[in-house]
Parts: C-alpha cells; sequence; structure tokens
C-alpha cells in the first residue's frame, strides 16, 4: 500500500494521475477478473528467489510467465516481457510463444535488460533489436534475426588501422557475423569478436580504437611499447583476464592508452597500443 500511495502521488506530480488507475493487489488476480479486452499487458516480474539471490531463468522468476502466459493471451494480442540480461535470449525464445521482437538495451554499454515484445497473431521469426543509450549520444541500433546470422560465415584479418570492439547489447545478442556483413569488417578471431578496418568507420555501434603499435604478449616487450608504465588494460580471448594481462605486462591503470590484448587468425597472442577515439 505504501509503495501504491507513493507511485499514485508521482502519477499526479507528473500530470497523468488522471489517466492512470492504481490497484493494490495481486495482478494476476486483477488481470483474471478482468472483463474486456487490454491493448497490453506488461510484465515485470522479480528476478530474486526465496533467498533473496538474483535469478535469470524465467522459470525461476515470480510470476513465471511459462505459467502465466495462458491468462495474458486471453486479455491481450500483445505483451512486453521484461527480463534479467543473464537470461539466454535463444533458450527464451525455445520457451515463449509469440515473440516478434527481442529488445536487448544497454545503458552506456553496459547490458541492462532483454524485453520480449509478443504479438499472438505473428509467427514469422523474431527480429532482435540492440540499442545502447547514452547521455552524451546518440542511441545506436542495429538489427539482425537469428537465422542470418547462422547463415554467416566468419572473416578474419589481420590487425590493420582501426579496431572495434561492439556495444555490449550487440555482446549479448551474439550479432558477429552479421556484424561483419552489414560493416564489411573482419574480425581478428572468430573468438575474439574485435574487428578491424584500414579506413575509419565512424558510425560503427560500440567502441572504436586506432592502433599506434603492437607486440607479443611479454614484459619485456611491452615496455617499448608503454614506456609511461599504464594503460586501459583490456583482454579479448588472448588466454588472459583484464587483471592477469595487466600485472603480466606490468602496467598500472589510467591514461588517456589503452593497452587491448587479442588472440590473431593465426592463434598468436598480441597486444595493442590504441588510442580511443569514440
Amino acid at each position: 500500500p505504501e509503495l501504491a500511495s507513493v507511485a499514485k502521488s508521482n502519477f499526479h506530480t507528473l500530470g497523468i494521475g488522471e489517466r492512470i488507475e492504481v490497484v493494490v493487489g495481486d495482478g494476476l488476480s486483477w488481470l483474471e477478473s478482468y472483463k474486456g479486452d487490454l491493448d497490453l499487458v506488461y510484465i515485470d516480474p522479480a528476478r530474486r528467489d526465496a533467498r533473496n539471490l538474483k535469478v535469470s531463468a524465467i522459470e525461476d522468476c515470480e510470476p513465471n510467465f511459462l505459467d502465466t502466459s495462458d491468462l495474458v493471451r486471453e486479455k491481450t494480442n500483445h505483451y512486453l516481457l521484461k527480463m534479467s540480461p543473464g537470461l539466454d535470449i535463444d533458450r527464451a525464445l525455445e520457451q515463449v510463444s509469440g515473440v516478434h521482437e527481442v529488445h536487448v538495451v544497454s545503458v552506456v554499454d553496459e547490458c541492462r535488460e532483454l524485453l520480449f515484445s509478443g504479438d499472438w497473431s505473428r509467427q514469422a521469426e523474431p527480429e532482435i533489436v540492440c540499442v545502447n543509450l547514452s547521455p552524451s549520444k546518440s542511441a545506436k541500433r542495429f538489427c539482425f534475426r537469428r537465422s542470418e546470422e547462422r547463415k554467416l560465415s566468419s572473416q578474419c584479418s589481420v590487425p590493420k588501422a582501426f579496431l572495434y570492439e561492439p556495444n555490449a547489447s550487440i555482446m549479448k545478442a551474439g550479432a558477429f557475423k552479421t556484424l561483419t556483413k552489414q560493416f564489411g569488417l573482419p574480425m581478428l578471431h572468430p573468438r575474439t569478436r574485435i574487428y578491424t578496418s584500414d579506413t575509419l568507420l565512424e558510425d560503427f555501434p560500440g567502441r572504436i580504437f586506432q592502433v599506434e603499435g603492437g607486440c607479443p604478449i611479454n614484459e619485456k616487450a611491452s615496455k617499448n611499447l608503454f614506456p609511461e608504465g599504464r594503460a586501459n588494460v583490456l583482454s579479448r580471448n588472448s588466454g588472459l583476464t583484464s587483471e592477469e594481462l595487466k600485472r603480466k605486462l606490468k602496467l598500472a591503470d589510467g591514461g588517456d592508452i589503452y593497452a587491448i590484448g587479442v588472440s590473431l587468425q593465426d592463434s598468436s597472442r598480441r597486444v595493442f597500443r590504441c588510442a580511443r577515439l569514440d
């Protein structure tokens, strides 16, 4: 009741209170007793279990949408299901029917939500929409379908003048080969998830780096590459975590330079000195 009262007060403060009815009680019971059709049902289940530990699987959330979807379907053709960013998208699509869009939402390159937009009347393969929101930049949007991704083959290249790392939404959705096709960017290695080009692509949906040099991953070689003794360290499929790579190269945190450790298509491992451009 207290939270409902606060919400009702906030709605009026925002000038929309007359259009919103606040109900205190069990939402599923309300939905079951509601007479008539609804335009949309929004489901935001609790993502913690009885021990207050975080969960992500649909069947572990409360309410369990797999158990309540028939009730939702009786009341509306459209639903929006909000789930944890830790949820396996492909597994969820096997479990949930009626999904026509999956929105993978990141804020400042941190994946925050998965939204499953449902339309019971549609049977087509759902589109996966990757969106990265930032207060200082326009939203980056990238769309694909899983069947397209599976048909494509990986394309790799030696490192060139620029390196690109996809934003968190694309990484979560797994649109790696589709990204290569749409932007014409090969990867350094199929599992490295870093792309490269000789010419700058400013509209890439992620971080962009300009390569200033490179060397094998060892302390002796890196001393010449990073004479300042500090860098922002990233490890992508280099066999080490970012923290382990930082210790191996004996680099301190900070500065404007990035040390990016990667595996290349020939399976060699190198670290690159880069300046971030985006």
